[in-house]
């Protein structure tokens, strides 16, 4: 029994059960009935890339999925999140003195706080095998990466499935944009290591000589893709569509106010939404700051994330009888469905400030690098914030921000549930070191300064 509770794959099969459970009376809807209803062939794929989207692997996927039984993609969802799962832990876990099934359980609890409601808002098919399975597939390809970093042997076969995963991710257009951002992240970290004639620099270019092949993969999948998103005619079809149904002027509107209304929406999304995740979030920084800091204005200031969080829920309390999570949910819909669309932007607005939204998530970015400063995370985690964020706000120019409704803030929404992880595996660390330096066996090495 001892042995079971110890067993990294415990909180998987865990995970499995429990999204059996919220699967089970998901079925066909919305746009899941469409797909059901093509008969695919390969003219029909071309004239999807031409008329649509770049995204020409999901789509007929999508297609066969929706004719099969939904116990089959019921059963397969439930095993996709679980692969999310174990790949976000296998890519997260950094510090050898934690137990992996730890980083396991904390993983499987923040996503299984996470809303799924988003993930059915064009139907749960069609939702989830555009914007889950390829983020599932994006975890695990980021996989090989970590394996390059700890100098472990690659065999061939593993090789091929992290390329086929990559492939399979990249057809997003937003786990496209979500890589870039990171690939442009980490090559500026790169150059600047080179100038600073950094050790680490040395140690990077003797992996990347070493893993030339698997650098060279990836590097022409990405090439690749990316080329197909942007050479896509398809996407250009799909923006002039969307605009004439749900905001025929958007071309118009100013980038400033395009932005503006990403930002909107983006904040309004995690602030009125039922959501944990951030709350989490917001609570675990703080904790580490206050961790590592006895300095009162960096303690204070890790506060002020949780604060501004908490308040649009307090103030949902206060106003429940004109402003509640229903009325919020409504909006969405509402907006998703070009109805009503300005009258419920600008009560949105009034309700919370673009410079309300652009605080939290500067303040957050600021207490995230304080938490992990000094550390090994540090880059990675902030290179992740950006990326999610960055990939979010994008939409803000394209009117996928009022056809796509709550669906589009999934990439920026789990990586709030990553960091989440790493921030709970960073406190675990803390604690692991000061039981260490407090033991009699590391009795005279300061090897942590509580």
């Amino acid at each position: 029994m001892r042995n079971l509770c110890k067993s990294p794959y415990l909180p998987l099969a865990v995970l499995f059960a429990y999204m059996l459970f919220l699967h089970r009376h998901l079925n066909f809807t919305l746009d899941d009935i469409g797909y059901s209803k093509v008969d695919l062939t390969l003219n029909d794929v071309i004239g999807f890339y031409r008329d649509w989207s770049s995204r020409i692997i999901i789509s007929p996927l999508t297609v066969y999925v929706t004719k099969m039984p939904i116990e089959v993609w019921r059963i397969a969802d439930s095993a996709m999140a679980v692969l999310l799962c174990a790949a976000v832990a296998r890519v997260t876990t950094s510090a050898h003195k934690i137990n992996f099934t730890c980083v396991q359980w904390a993983t499987v609890v923040c996503f299984a706080f996470y809303n799924y409601a988003p993930l059915g808002s064009a139907g749960w098919v069609a939702t989830t095998l555009n914007y889950l399975w390829p983020m599932t597939c994006f975890w695990i390809a980021l996989i090989l990466p970590k394996k390059i970093q700890r100098n472990e042997y690659i065999p061939s076969k593993t090789l091929i499935m992290f390329a086929a995963a990559l492939i399979f991710a990249l057809d997003s257009e937003m786990i496209a944009l979500m890589f870039c951002v990171m690939l442009v992240c980490y090559a500026g970290r790169l150059l600047w290591l080179r100038r600073q004639r950094d050790a680490e620099h040395l140690r990077l270019e003797r992996l990347l000589k070493k893993y030339r092949l698997a650098v060279l993969v990836y590097a022409t999948i990405t090439i690749v893709m990316l080329a197909k998103i942007v050479l896509c005619p398809g996407n250009k079809s799909r923006y002039i569509t969307e605009s004439k149904r749900f905001f025929p002027d958007f071309e118009f509107v100013p980038i400033i106010d395009k932005l503006q209304l990403g930002i909107g929406n983006t904040g309004a999304y995690f602030f009125y939404y039922n959501d944990c995740v951030t709350v989490f979030l917001c609570v675990a920084t703080a904790i580490i700051v206050w961790q590592k800091s006895h300095n009162k204005f960096w303690r204070l200031a890790a506060l002020l994330p949780l604060v501004l969080r908490v308040v649009p829920i307090l103030h949902l309390m206060h106003n429940l009888h004109t402003t509640s999570l229903a009325k919020t949910h409504e909006y969405f819909i509402t907006v998703s469905l070009g109805i009503g669309m300005d009258v419920h932007y600008l009560t949105v607005i009034e309700k919370l400030p673009v410079l309300y939204a652009i605080a939290f998530f500067a303040l957050l970015a600021a207490i995230l690098g304080k938490a992990f400063y000094g550390t090994q995370r540090f880059f990675y985690v902030l290179t992740l914030y950006a990326s999610g964020l960055a990939t979010t706000l994008a939409v803000s120019f394209s009117p996928t921000l009022f056809a796509s409704s709550t669906r589009i803030f999934f990439p920026l929404h789990f990586v709030f549930v990553v960091l989440t992880v790493i921030c709970i595996t960073e406190i675990l660390h803390a604690e692991v070191s000061y039981n260490d330096t407090n033991s009699p066996k590391s009795a005279g090495k300061n090897q942590f300064n509580p």
